[in-house]
């Protein structure tokens, strides 16, 4: 399952996945990311939350306002930011 915006909703390379569509304003929260049992979105993004608990999903949401100021999304901040062993 992916979650899609804008134009990756029709796209006919992710046309094999069930997706959750997110609309033009909740567009940077389909920028997630899953961990174990929950889902990680951006806070505030209460459509976004709403459909990812509908089909089952547990959400964490985490303040990425700063972050998206920069134009850095949830997981290239999180990658960027992790320690590999």
């Amino acid at each position: 399952m992916i979650v899609a915006a804008g134009e990756f909703i029709n796209h006919h390379n992710f046309s094999q996945y069930k997706k959750i569509t997110v609309s033009t304003q909740d567009e940077y929260s389909a920028n997630c990311i899953l961990v174990n049992d929950y889902v990680i979105i951006p806070k505030g993004y209460e459509e976004t939350k709403h459909k990812m608990n509908e089909v089952g999903f547990k959400t964490n949401e985490l303040e990425m306002s700063e972050f998206q100021k920069q134009d850095s999304g949830l997981r290239t901040t999180l990658l960027k930011n992790r320690k590999f062993r």
